[in-house]
């Protein structure tokens, strides 16, 4: 796969994971229910983690990090 495709995929992914993120740590916060866990994991609440669940929470942290080094190059395209 050329570099071009597999950093569409990435820029779409990456926003979309972080959006994942965000709505289970609202789920967190509110009603102490891990649904990220819940769905792939086997109890739903944030205090037991499986290596899945670990292995999203990694890839949706690596997802925040390179969402945020996207915000220079959209400050440059709204300018």
């Amino acid at each position: 796969m050329e570099k071009a495709k597999v950093m569409n995929i990435v820029n779409i992914a990456a926003p979309i994971l972080v959006s994942v993120g965000a709505l289970n740590f609202l789920f967190v916060g509110l009603f102490g229910y891990d649904l990220l866990e819940e769905v792939i994991g086997d109890s739903g609440h944030a205090t037991t983690t499986t290596v899945v669940a670990k292995i999203a929470y990694i890839l949706i942290g690596a997802s925040a990090v390179y969402t945020l080094g996207l915000i220079p190059m959209i400050q440059k395209k709204l300018k």
